[in-house]
């Protein structure tokens, strides 16, 4: 991963996330990738706080459309197209 979590190849930080995203447990992943718990522990970990920093940021994102929806102009094209 770019951001020095492991030390990993790409191929098996992949093939972690996605049987962790299919349920498989944190011990069958490392077992299966034939690698140590903790690096599977931190591979996953990394990745949830990433999900979670990208989801702050579309939630921020959404917030900021909400917001200008409501300036006058956006207000004004919508009851014209409520209308028509």
């Amino acid at each position: 991963m770019d951001s020095k979590v492991t030390r990993q190849p790409i191929d098996t930080v992949r093939s972690a996330l996605e049987a962790h995203d299919d349920g498989v447990a944190l011990n069958r992943i490392a077992k299966d990738l034939n690698c140590h718990h903790t690096a599977v522990k931190r591979v996953i970990e990394a990745a949830t706080a990433l999900r979670q920093k990208e989801l702050a940021a579309v939630g921020r994102l959404r917030a900021t459309t909400i917001k200008r929806s409501s300036w006058p102009v956006a207000a004004a094209s919508a009851t014209t197209c409520d209308q028509g």
